[in-house]
């Protein structure tokens, strides 16, 4: 039943102990009322706007005095009366602040949080970039770190860009194109909500931005029955609850940019980036065999694991032509010396590809033999390095360096490994994929497919291998009398009982069938599982000794 609302009937009015909520209206100002709960007195309006029930709190009492309550009600009815929406207003409101808020976190975004957010969110980045990014922007751009993106303009980029690129020209410039990748991800990474689309990222109430995600909302909630009869209306001010917020709702129609430009980019359009030369060091051929008779020389005189280690590292690097990071991280899990081959696994891969190579004889071999000394999971295990694999063999390479006096790096070992397959006219697409590199930007290389014959690559491999043997004095050179070819195991055992159901010599088999296959090189000899007789090694399975005027 409505009451006249005034300071005396309000306080006769009692608190509900058993913590219910009773609303009591107004008899002289239709939709104004007073709520009342277990510990507090409200006063509220109530009505209908474009056909939905709303209720809207004015304020508590006795903060807030029944005049007070009465003319505040007499404005809030008129509004709504007017088809203006409290509820909806509020949430605007609110919206608004929340923007405001985000936005404001989002531009005083510093260097340094940028980019930990650029590392976190960028998945191909593997652990040594990352470690490279840190440390260029530690070491040249160490005044900004705490500086605001916002605050770092093109005047800047380009005073700081000419005092840093004067002492280090190479690594200078390749901080700054750090720093601009750092930019174009804040470009598009720090967004917030504009409020523009009827679904908000927080489901309408309270927007959120991209690097800012809220767990915590309005909710709507059912007020209790009333005297009033609007059992179904909701009652913003009468408690909160939990909502999930999806971060990603309405994000591609409601969303705007918080940084428009990227200020490195004023280097680009002054032309002002260093000229980049490629490297094109290697090994010369005239020194391949020195270089690869030092690295032997060193392991067969050392006393120490650690360096021997590093020898077949780097002999590896240029049998394989894997870079150092991928050939260091290798694990025997991933060599497979029966079948004769080893595997990179895409996360230790540049192009985030798992990389496959067959093994020549020699590197089956010299992997054999490590296996049966192995005490650690990794193949080139690292003293004392916390990562558990080798990371610094410059002890090694400076003494061959001394020894030779032949300048190198690791990467010169991959370049001096595509360089030799070039030069033995092996075909420009399986150098590719012997480096891993991608086919698919090829018109030819995107019908290519690399799996099609997984063992295709084991002849160029071993090609190349021979070809260093051959400069190194170890085996004749490829264009010399012999040279050696694998048969693969599974065919090995086949042949051999072949041979043995119909009581040849599996020798005399082979030359029967090379006799009727045209353009199969003449048979000199088969050599078994056992021990290769020009240089002493163990060797992976049977070989066939083929003439070189056939082959």
């Amino acid at each position: 039943m409505p009451i006249n609302i005034t300071k005396r009937s309000v306080e006769a009015l009692s608190f509900n102990e058993d913590g219910k909520t009773t609303y009591h209206l107004d008899s002289n100002l239709k939709g104004f009322g007073i709520r009342v709960g277990k510990t507090t007195k409200a006063f509220f309006v109530e009505k209908r706007v474009n056909g939905k029930p709303r209720r809207q709190t004015i304020g508590q009492f006795p903060v807030m005095s029944v005049e007070e309550a009465r003319v505040e009600a007499l404005n809030r009815l008129g509004d709504m009366a007017k088809g203006i929406d409290p509820q909806e207003e509020k949430r605007k409101q609110e919206a608004l602040e929340q923007r405001n808020k985000a936005r404001d976190a989002a531009l005083s975004i510093t260097l340094s949080q940028a980019l930990e957010d650029y590392l976190k969110h960028n998945h191909t980045l593997v652990e040594n970039t990352k470690r490279d990014y840190r440390t260029v922007i530690r070491l040249y751009l160490s005044e900004w770190k705490d500086m605001r993106l916002i605050d770092i303009t093109e005047a800047m980029v380009v005073e700081k860009y000419y005092e840093v690129t004067l002492i280090a020209k190479k690594s200078g410039d390749r901080a700054f194109k750090k720093l601009r990748a750092i930019f174009n991800f804040a470009i598009n990474h720090y967004r917030v909500d504009t409020g523009s689309t009827s679904q908000t990222k927080n489901g309408g109430h309270g927007e959120l931005t991209q690097f800012e995600r809220l767990d915590q909302g309005e909710g709507i909630h059912q007020a209790s029955t009333s005297q009033s009869g609007l059992g179904s209306m909701t009652d913003e001010g009468q408690g909160q609850g939990a909502m999930v917020a999806n971060p990603l709702a309405g994000f591609k129609d409601s969303s705007t940019r918080l940084f428009h430009h990227n200020p490195v980019l004023v280097l680009t359009e002054n032309k002002a980036w260093a000229k980049k030369r490629r490297r094109k060091t290697v090994v010369p051929r005239k020194k391949l065999g020195a270089w690869f008779q030092a690295m032997l020389k060193i392991k067969a005189t050392t006393e120490y694991a650690n360096k021997a280690t590093c020898v077949d590292y780097y002999l590896t690097l240029l049998l394989t032509g894997l870079r150092r990071e991928e050939c260091a991280k290798l694990r025997w899990e991933n060599i497979d010396l029966e079948l004769g081959t080893l595997t990179i696994v895409e996360m230790n891969t540049k192009s985030r590809r798992a990389h496959q190579l067959p093994l020549s004889d020699y590197l089956w071999s010299l992997l054999k033999d490590r296996s049966l000394r192995a005490t650690s999971p990794f193949v080139f295990p690292g003293k004392r390095t916390q990562s558990g694999y080798l990371t610094d063999g410059r002890h090694v390479m400076e003494e061959v360096i001394r020894e030779t006096k032949i300048t190198f790096n690791h990467h010169d070992l991959r370049r001096t490994f595509a360089s030799i397959a070039e030069f033995m006219s092996i075909p420009n697409f399986t150098i590719k994929r012997l480096l891993n590199h991608e086919l698919d930007n090829d018109v030819t290389g995107g019908y290519l497919v690399a799996g099609f014959d997984d063992d295709s690559l084991r002849e160029p491999m071993q090609r190349i291998t021979d070809f260093i043997l051959g400069e190194a004095g170890i085996k004749e050179a490829v264009h010399g009398s012999i040279r050696f070819v694998p048969i693969k195991t599974d065919d090995y055992h086949h042949l051999k009982a072949a041979a043995d159901h119909i009581g040849v010599s599996l020798e005399d088999l082979i030359h029967k069938i090379a006799g009727t296959v045209p353009r199969v090189p003449k048979v000199v000899d088969v050599q078994p599982v056992g021990i290769e007789p020009s240089t002493g090694s163990e060797v992976v399975g049977p070989r066939l000794l083929l003439s070189p005027e056939r082959s």
